[in-house]
C-alpha cells in the first residue's frame, strides 16, 4: 500500500497527529512574516486573493483523491495548512474595523459564528446525503466532498475578494535597512515585549488564549483518530458525530451571548474553559472501547455548544482589552497566540501513542493545556477594572461612527468564512 512509505516510521494512528503538528508549528512561524506583509505594504488584499486562489487550487487537486495518490493527497493538505494561515490571518487583519461595545461585538461574534456553522451543516449534510443516495464508498465520498467544496469556494471567495474586501493603505513605513520578511519577527518580539511591561492583563489573556486554543484546536485531530482506532467507529458514524458538533454548536453561540450579558466576557470565557475540560476529561474516562462509542454523541453534543460559545467569548474580551490605535498589531498577535503552541498537544498525543500508552490517557493530555488556561485567566483583574483602565489611556470613549466603520466588514467576514 503506497501509505507504508509516510507510516513505516509511525503508527498509523499517529499519521494525523503528525500531520496536525507539522501544520500548525509551521504555520505559526510563517504568521509574523505575513503580518509584517500586511502591515508594511498595501498589498493585504492581493495576499488574501492569491491565497485563496492556491487554497481552491489545492482543493481541487484532492478531488482526484485515491490509495494511488495518498501521498501527493497528505502533500497538499499540509500545503492547504499553510495557504489557510495566510488567508485567515489576511482576513482577520480587517476585524478591527468592527464595533469594541463588547455586547454588540458579542451580538456580531455571534451570528458570524451562526452563520459559519450553519454552512458547514449543509455543507456536511449534503455530502452525507448525496453520498448515500449515490452508495458511494470512502474514496467516493471524499471526491464528492472536494467536488462540492471547490464549487462553493469558486462562488463565495471569488465574489468575497473582488467585491467585499477593499483595499488597504500601509499601516506602518518599512524602517530603512529593514527587511519585509524579518521585521515581523522584530515587531512580534517588540509587541510581546510591551505587552509584558505595560499591558498585564492582556499578557495573561494571551497567554491563557494560547493554552486553550492549542487544546481545542488539537482536539480534532486528536479525537478522529480516538474515535477511528479507540472506539472503532465507521467513516460514517466519525461523519455523524461531527455533524453533532456542528448542530451543537449553533446553540453554543447564543449560549455565548447570554453569558457575556448576564455575568462579563471574560467570566463567560473561564467557565467555557472549565467546561471543556470536563467534558474531555470525561470522555476519556467513559468512552474506553466499541461497546461505549453510542455515548459519544453525547459528548460531541457538549464539544459542539463549547465550539460555539468559546470563540465569541474570547473574542469579545480580547477586542475590548487590546490598547485602541494598534488594534491590527494586537489582531495578529492573537492569531499568533492560536497556533503558537497548537502542535504541542498533537506532539504530545503522538509520543504517548508511540509509547504505547492507551488512546483514553493521550486524550487526556488536552485536559492539562486547558487546566493551565483557566489558572492564568483567574491571575487577572476583573473584566470592568481592565476596560476602565483601556479607556482612561485612550482618553475617550470611541466614537459612534469610528464604531460603526465596519460595517462593510461584517459581509466580508461572513462571506469570506462562511464556505470554510
Amino acid at each position: 500500500m503506497s501509505h507504508v512509505i509516510l507510516t513505516g516510521l509511525l503508527k498509523p494512528t499517529s499519521l494525523i497527529s503528525t500531520i496536525a503538528i507539522c501544520v500548525s508549528f509551521f504555520g505559526a512561524l510563517m504568521m509574523p512574516v505575513v503580518g509584517s506583509i500586511i502591515d508594511h505594504t498595501p498589498h493585504r488584499k492581493l495576499v488574501g486573493q492569491r491565497a485563496a486562489y492556491f487554497l481552491i487550487v489545492l482543493a481541487a487537486v484532492q478531488i482526484s483523491v485515491c490509495e494511488d495518490t495518498f501521498e501527493v493527497m497528505v502533500g497538499c493538505f499540509i500545503l492547504f495548512g499553510f495557504a489557510y494561515t495566510i488567508h485567515s490571518t489576511t482576513a482577520g487583519a480587517y476585524l478591527p474595523d468592527l464595533d469594541f461595545d463588547y455586547k454588540r461585538m458579542g451580538e456580531f461574534s455571534a451570528l458570524f459564528n451562526c452563520i459559519e456553522l450553519a454552512t458547514m451543516i449543509l455543507f456536511g449534510g449534503l455530502v452525507l446525503v448525496l453520498s448515500s443516495v449515490l452508495d458511494k464508498g470512502d474514496v467516493g465520498t471524499a471526491t464528492l466532498s472536494q467536488s462540492i467544496l471547490v464549487a462553493g469556494l469558486l462562488i463565495v471567495w471569488l465574489f468575497a475578494w473582488h467585491f467585499l474586501f477593499t483595499d488597504r493603505p500601509a499601516l506602518h513605513n518599512l524602517e530603512e535597512g529593514k527587511s519585509v520578511y524579518t521585521s515581523g519577527f522584530t515587531m512580534v518580539k517588540s509587541t510581546l515585549l510591551d505587552m509584558h511591561q505595560n499591558h498585564p492583563n492582556l499578557r495573561l489573556f494571551w497567554i491563557s488564549l494560547a493554552l486553550s486554543q492549542s487544546a481545542t484546536g488539537a482536539l480534532t485531530a486528536v479525537s478522529t483518530t480516538y474515535m477511528d482506532d479507540e472506539l472503532e467507529m465507521t467513516n460514517a458514524e466519525i461523519s455523524a458525530a461531527f455533524v453533532v458538533v456542528l448542530l451543537f454548536a449553533i446553540p453554543g453561540t447564543f449560549l455565548s451571548r447570554t453569558f457575556n450579558r448576564a455575568f462579563n466576557p471574560l467570566r463567560s470565557y473561564r467557565l467555557c474553559v472549565i467546561l471543556f475540560l470536563s467534558n474531555t476529561l470525561l470522555a476519556a474516562i467513559v468512552l474506553q472501547d466499541e461497546d461505549t462509542k453510542n455515548y459519544v454523541y453525547i459528548f460531541c453534543a457538549v464539544w459542539g455548544v463549547l465550539y460555539g460559545w468559546k470563540p465569541c467569548a474570547e473574542v469579545t474580551v480580547y477586542i475590548t482589552i487590546i490598547p485602541r490605535g494598534r488594534e491590527t498589531e494586537m489582531m495578529g498577535i492573537k492569531s499568533l497566540a492560536g497556533g503558537a503552541f497548537i502542535w504541542l498537544p498533537a506532539l504530545i498525543f503522538t509520543i504517548m501513542n508511540e509509547c504505547d500508552i492507551p488512546l483514553r490517557w493521550c486524550l487526556a493530555s488536552l485536559c492539562i493545556f486547558l487546566a493551565m488556561s483557566f489558572v492564568v485567566s483567574r491571575y487577572m483583574d476583573s473584566y470592568e477594572s481592565i476596560v476602565d483602565k483601556v479607556k482612561a489611556k485612550n482618553g475617550e470613549e470611541s466614537s459612534e461612527e469610528e464604531n460603526l466603520k465596519g460595517g462593510n466588514s461584517l459581509l466580508v467576514t461572513m462571506a469570506t468564512y462562511t464556505f470554510f
